[in-house]
């Protein structure tokens, strides 16, 4: 009987069933999934019995490319039993990704007796069973054809967690993806970035803080950059006189042929200096002329 459990994080899906068969010689044997969410193999375990002899076992990770199987990763199975029980990986993260497919199993060297299921189908949580392979070698291959799968399922036991928690499409960069924040779907690599908030929506591993693209952070951001918003305004800017614009984010408009410079300061309307401004010469020339009038 198939035993499958529904999944959470982390959790196990038990694939395969508990029907002796015999090895008789070095062989592989696979699970091959359709993996529709991506996943991460956390640890993998490989139901078998020891035939007439004690042989190594390694479990093994393939990737379909097209035309044959390209091996991603093998361990050594720990844990192996003198008459029967799991051979064990340890810890282990193998990325699977969505629309890919997958042979997870194990190379057998030396008569084993291996655990197996026919005209049985599973859906494990990350993808569906296509079946079994069985792939004759003497050892771990790097590559194989596909040699067409068969109705029949192992007995292995996958733990394995998923790969995109916050469901953005992206994978966590702690798996082997880039997603830099899996705990947030507004933060991913594509995303709008946010200026000036500290946070690195888009993970290109850095806030935005020069919004226009001039080489200055702008002064939100602790920078000198006295207008985001214009690539010609910065402290390597060069000051236009005479136009009541501060180019060079130094506090003041430049004044035509020398001199000190209008303050452009908030809240500041004067010109900088000590003599009087324009204005408050125009109001003594009214009053001077006032004056000769009542004269």
């Amino acid at each position: 009987m198939l035993l499958l459990c529904g999944l959470a994080l982390a959790e196990i899906d038990e694939l395969g069933g508990y029907d002796q068969y015999n090895n008789n010689g070095d062989m592989m044997k696979l699970l091959i999934l359709d993996v529709e969410e991506a996943a991460v193999v956390t640890m993998m375990q490989f139901y078998l019995e020891n035939g007439l002899g004690v042989g190594a076992v390694s479990i093994v990770h393939y990737e379909d490319v097209g035309e044959s199987y390209e091996l991603v990763a093998s361990v050594e199975a720990s844990n192996l039993p003198d008459d029967e029980g799991f051979g064990d990986t340890g810890a282990l993260s193998w990325l699977l990704e969505p629309g890919v497919r997958y042979g997870l199993g194990a190379y057998l060297e030396g008569d084993w007796r291996y655990a197996y299921t026919e005209g049985q189908s599973a859906n494990p949580w990350f993808g569906v069973v296509a079946g079994g392979l069985r792939v004759e070698s003497e050892g771990v291959v790097d590559e194989f054809d596909d040699a067409g799968l068969e109705d029949y399922l192992y007995a292995m036991v996958v733990e394995s967690s998923a790969a995109d928690a916050d469901g953005d499409g992206a994978v966590a960069d702690t798996l082997g993806g880039d997603d830099c924040d899996d705990s947030d779907p507004m933060v991913l690599p594509g995303a709008g970035e946010v200026a000036y908030d500290g946070i690195d929506q888009d993970c290109d591993g850095a806030d935005l803080t020069d919004a226009d693209g001039d080489g200055a952070a702008a002064d939100a951001a602790g920078g000198e950059d006295c207008d985001d918003t214009d690539p010609a305004i910065g402290p390597a800017a060069e000051d236009i006189c005479g136009d009541a614009i501060d180019q060079d984010c130094s506090g003041s408009d430049s004044i035509c042929g020398g001199g000190e410079g209008l303050d452009l300061s908030p809240g500041c309307g004067c010109a900088s200096g000590a003599g009087p401004s324009g204005a408050a010469l125009l109001g003594l020339s009214a009053l001077a002329l006032l004056r000769r009038r009542r004269a």
